[in-house]
């Protein structure tokens, strides 16, 4: 009579310790499967969403009643999108996205934003998306700034899906869209 019940229990307790190791197992890989468009470079630097810093300036980025419209707001949904990654805005004075990129508080500025020698020394830059010809006629390049140093490759990825938004028209159609003009 007691060797069935030692076998039962011994049965007990393995069924348990499986069933433990099989929650375990499908918890991480639940928790580590996330979006499975994110590249392994964006996965790398764990990054769900990016935290882009913004100054309205209409038609590049701005408030249409709850939602975000201009030449920026949906060029970086198409980017997030390439990079199967959300995003989020916050909006920031340019005196305060260098405070808020340090923290950690931000991923990226992109605001029709241009590198200048006074923050080339504060930033790392994208090479320029689109360079724009300004009613005052000045030439801008625009570019993407990112913490200076930072340690993942989230530059090299948003360069990228930069590129293809130049290669298939996007660029090009939301300048169209709202009656920005590239230089040539």
């Amino acid at each position: 009579m007691k060797k069935p019940k030692i076998l039962i229990l011994i049965a007990v307790i393995v069924v348990l310790v499986a069933g433990i190791i099989t929650g375990i197992v499908l918890h991480n890989n639940k928790k580590n499967s996330g979006n499975k468009n994110i590249t392994p470079e964006v996965k790398e630097a764990q990054i769900e969403t990016l935290r882009v810093l913004y100054s309205e300036y209409k038609p590049v980025i701005y408030r249409d009643g709850d939602n975000f419209a201009g030449f920026d707001a949906e060029l970086i949904e198409y980017v997030c999108g390439k990079m199967g990654i959300s995003f989020e805005f916050k909006q920031a004075g340019f005196d305060e996205m260098q405070q808020l990129l340090d923290n950690d508080e931000a991923d990226c500025i992109w605001t029709g934003f241009v590198s200048t020698k006074d923050n080339r020394e504060k930033f790392d830059f994208s090479q320029p998306y689109v360079t724009m010809d300004m009613d005052y006629g000045i030439v801008e390049n625009w570019v993407v700034a990112v913490k200076k140093d930072r340690d993942d490759n989230l530059l090299k990825k948003l360069e990228e899906a930069l590129k293809e938004a130049e290669k298939d028209g996007t660029i090009k159609k939301l300048a169209e869209k709202y009656e920005l003009k590239i230089a040539q």
